[in-house]
């Protein structure tokens, strides 16, 4: 990656809106992608920059954009416990429902990170927020009937389930 994209990610990232806002002025590809294939708007999203993400969906990113890992922005929003990221994402209409590498859907990466120990009560409840967010999602399909979501879990069970037997 050249020093430039490597500046605009770096900014992007620590929350420089006015420089990046310069940045794309000058024609950066907001799309472009790093040697692991996050983009922009991964970094922003790991970092919960809202106002970075939000000139970058003004600035044509592509929302649905997937990494190396199969990660689009949700899942690395939700990974990173950025609530204002994931609420603006929903928000403008991101695609879930997508498996990454590892089969995690948007969900099952939440439901698997609020279980992770040694997190404080702040995050914690932030995570729980995540959740509902996710459950209260329109989109999100949480009975499992789509060919991917079946791919994850047997025997019947679902998001719905394993949602409900995790106190939601």
């Amino acid at each position: 990656m050249d020093a430039k994209y490597a500046s605009f990610f770096y900014l992007a990232s620590i929350g420089e809106i006015e420089v990046v806002r310069k940045f794309i002025a000058q024609g950066v590809d907001v799309n472009f992608k790093d040697c692991d294939g996050n983009a922009a708007i991964h970094k922003v999203a790991e970092a919960n920059r809202i106002e970075v993400m939000k000139l970058l969906l003004e600035n044509g990113v592509d929302i649905n954009a997937v990494n190396g890992s199969g990660n689009t922005a949700l899942h690395v929003a939700i990974l990173s416990n950025s609530l204002e990221c994931v609420e603006v994402l929903l928000k403008n209409k991101i695609k879930v429902n997508r498996l990454n590498n590892e089969m995690c859907s948007e969900f099952l990466c939440a439901m698997q990170a609020e279980s992770i120990a040694n997190i404080n009560a702040e995050e914690l409840n932030s995570r729980r927020k995540i959740i509902e967010l996710l459950i209260n999602e329109e989109n999100i399909d949480l009975r499992c009937t789509s060919s991917d979501a079946r791919k994850i879990f047997d025997g019947g069970r679902n998001y719905l389930i394993y949602a409900i037997q995790n106190g939601y």
